[in-house]
């Protein structure tokens, strides 16, 4: 009985941890992201804690530079080690999300959704750029979990005042706490090719 509680419980671990292939020991820590992943493991901590330090945390940099890896192995970890509820969603999912819920009279399930993770972790935020229900409703959602002492992560391919966004919008983006991610140079990207093969 003890082995069947033990898998049944394996099981259920396992549902709740969609990223197992991108975890942090598969992250190749290099110059131009240390800062980033320190952030993450940072995260990770306070979620394990039960602690609230970072609450909104936004990571940029170009496309390939890890920043989807990087959010799926927070995410692996922070479901290993605590049981906080984490919530991935890419922006262009969200956005068809939004407006499907809103066409079918559904918005207040869809916001009681969001509302129900402890973690957000929202990828490629430029894709809201010139859609601004889009941003705003993202917003809204950021700030109700951060009210609450949850933690909002966005990654983008650019830092806040660059993106063609509400002042508004970027002044709350800029208010969080914000880590650069750069693609590696010579020895880092061997660091990232060692670490893919495994």
């Amino acid at each position: 009985e003890r082995l069947t509680a033990e898998a049944a419980a394996a099981s259920a671990a396992a549902e709740r941890i969609p990223y197992r292939a991108k975890t942090f020991e598969t992250v190749a820590v290099h110059e131009g992201n240390r800062s980033a992943c320190a952030l993450a493991d940072r995260i990770a901590k306070e979620c394990r804690a039960g602690r609230d330090g970072y609450r909104l945390c936004l990571l940029w940099g170009e496309s390939g530079c890890g920043k989807t890896h990087l959010l799926h192995a927070l995410a692996e970890r922070i479901q290993r080690e605590s049981e906080a509820k984490v919530l991935y969603l890419e922006t262009e999912a969200f956005t068809e999300e939004l407006v499907r819920a809103i066409s079918q009279g559904k918005s207040d399930s869809f916001r009681k959704k969001l509302a129900a993770a402890d973690v957000l972790l929202l990828d490629n935020f430029q894709v809201a750029e010139h859609k601004p229900a889009t941003a705003e409703e993202l917003l809204r959602a950021a700030e109700k979990l951060i009210g609450a002492g949850k933690h909002v992560v966005i990654a983008s391919d650019r830092d806040a005042e660059a993106l063609s966004m509400p002042q508004r919008i970027k002044n709350r983006l800029a208010a969080g706490v914000g880590a650069a991610m750069y693609l590696p140079e010579k020895q880092g990207a061997f660091a990232v090719a060692q670490a893919c093969a495994k």
